[in-house]
């Protein structure tokens, strides 16, 4: 897997790791490429899935946004997983906010991916949080994603504080549509 990180709009020191659909006993992980390393990076030993922790400040690696930073990552399976099974890339990626491994943290993960074992479950349904806790997870109020996976994107310029929908004039016909209009509304 390679993973690049062109900029950071947050105001937080944010980390960044994926989870694949299988035991944590079943895989192996090994760093090829990183310009910054930690303790923990690599597989968690923590969790029973196998989860990657990839990076924990993007503010620091891609310092301050002067720079982007690749990461490449081997996974090696002891017993191989379809790909129904295993799922497709990025599998479930998600944030740690405030570059945290640690247990209870808050983790920001993709509409529908469910949180780790570490995720402060009691945040769920606070705030504009409206997450069903088992069935639905990370949606807020209004329809807003907490986060988006964007293949192709090229403007990194948003500001954390500042609405999506103020910055991208068709991203909530592309809600609104459940995703079946203006794909390409960030472009």
């Amino acid at each position: 897997d390679t993973y690049e990180l062109l900029w950071s709009g947050a105001t937080f020191k944010n980390g960044f790791a994926y989870q694949l659909n299988t035991e944590r006993s079943n895989m192996s992980t090994e760093i090829l490429e990183a310009p910054t390393t930690f303790n923990g990076q690599g597989l968690d030993t923590d969790l029973s899935k196998a989860t990657v922790n990839v990076f924990l400040s993007a503010l620091d690696v891609t310092e301050r946004n002067t720079k982007t930073a690749t990461y490449k990552i081997k996974n090696t399976f002891k017993t191989p997983l379809s790909h129904e099974t295993l799922g497709i890339p990025p599998y479930n990626p998600f944030i740690m906010v405030h570059d945290e491994l640690k247990e209870s943290r808050i983790e920001v993960h993709l509409v529908n991916y469910p949180p780790t074992e570490k995720a402060d479950m009691a945040l769920f349904h606070t705030e504009e949080d409206l997450s069903s806790v088992p069935t639905s997870y990370y949606v807020a109020n209004g329809n807003y994603p907490f986060a988006i996976h964007l293949s192709g994107a090229t403007n990194f310029n948003t500001p954390e504080t500042h609405p999506i929908d103020k910055s991208f004039e068709h991203f909530m016909d592309w809600v609104n549509s459940n995703g079946t209009d203006y794909k390409d509304w960030y472009k």
